[in-house]
């Protein structure tokens, strides 16, 4: 007997797998990618309803007028995490062209410190960019410059992947995008770019001198 295939469990897989990756994902951002048809709002909370209170795989709670989902218990730092979630997907958007991210780990950690995101973007003529993102919540002092240059520094990160992607010899420290809302202290050895939330994040980081 050929077995049987429950679609509706493998989407709700699917779903819970990608909360686990984008953490505090919206409901709107879900409908988008797992209900795109005319009638996918009302699909999607429908679905996300059942794992919510049925299935109980997901949990929730509202954030302005719509729900924002998780696994687990809900963390003190869950609006800088739906933030980084965010802006994953706002970058994603305005991407032209052949443009593509050929590389991201989210929450990158390296010598003396932790970044938000590391990204490589890269189109198919070789041009590109990488970088380190910070999502800056105001709420201490930013004192990661320091942190950076010291890591630059140490040239420790010369052995890593994304040095060089294009394999040119040519290995390259990724920018620094720091999105906030307040002035940060430039480098005179890095390239350090700050944008607000919603910008259009390529465009600074592609060109922004």
């Amino acid at each position: 007997m050929i077995p049987t295939v429950n679609f509706a469990l493998e989407r709700e897989e699917r779903i819970r797998g990608f909360v686990l990756q984008n953490p505090y994902s919206s409901t709107t951002l879900i409908h988008q990618h797992f209900f795109p048809s005319a009638y996918g709002s009302k699909k999607a909370r429908e679905v996300l309803t059942r794992m919510v209170k049925v299935r109980k795989t997901l949990n929730r709670f509202r954030y302005g007028y719509e729900y924002l989902y998780h696994i687990g218990k809900r963390s003190s730092q869950w609006l800088h995490m739906h933030d980084v979630t965010m802006f994953h997907f706002d970058l994603q958007s305005q991407l032209k062209g052949t443009q593509r991210i050929t590389y991201h780990k989210r929450e990158y950690e390296y010598h003396g410190g932790r970044a938000d995101g590391l990204y490589i973007i890269i189109d198919d003529k070789g041009n590109g960019v990488k970088f380190f993102l910070e999502m800056d919540d105001m709420q201490n002092e930013f004192d990661k410059i320091a942190k950076y240059e010291e890591y630059f520094r140490s040239r420790a990160w010369e052995r890593e992947v994304w040095a060089d992607p294009l394999k040119k010899g040519v290995p390259r420290f990724p920018t620094i995008l720091i999105v906030t809302n307040r002035e940060i202290s430039r480098s005179d050895k890095l390239r350090v770019i700050t944008c607000t939330k919603k910008s259009n994040y390529m465009e600074a980081v592609m060109y922004e001198k």
